[in-house]
């Protein structure tokens, strides 16, 4: 079991998401946790689908992300 923790990547634009993923699956991460702001909100649905495509587990904050994530655990808004 691997004891270390990536970090953080950051997406400013819709465009970086891509980046950041990639990013995540070159670096191996074992899963990703999205949090919930303007831009992944908007683009939950390429979030989702991004996760997916490069294997990457994935928690999100809100039920937009449910259909296609691993774990959804927030606040029921």
């Amino acid at each position: 079991m691997r004891d270390r923790l990536l970090g953080t990547l950051v997406a400013t634009t819709a465009e970086e998401l891509d980046t950041a993923f990639a990013s995540a699956a070159s670096q191996r991460a074992d899963a990703i946790i999205v949090f919930a702001d303007a831009l992944t909100t908007l683009h939950a649905s390429r979030v989702v689908a991004l996760a997916a495509e490069h294997h990457l587990p994935a928690m999100y904050l809100f039920r937009q992300f449910a259909n296609g994530g691993l774990v959804v655990y927030g606040p029921d808004i």
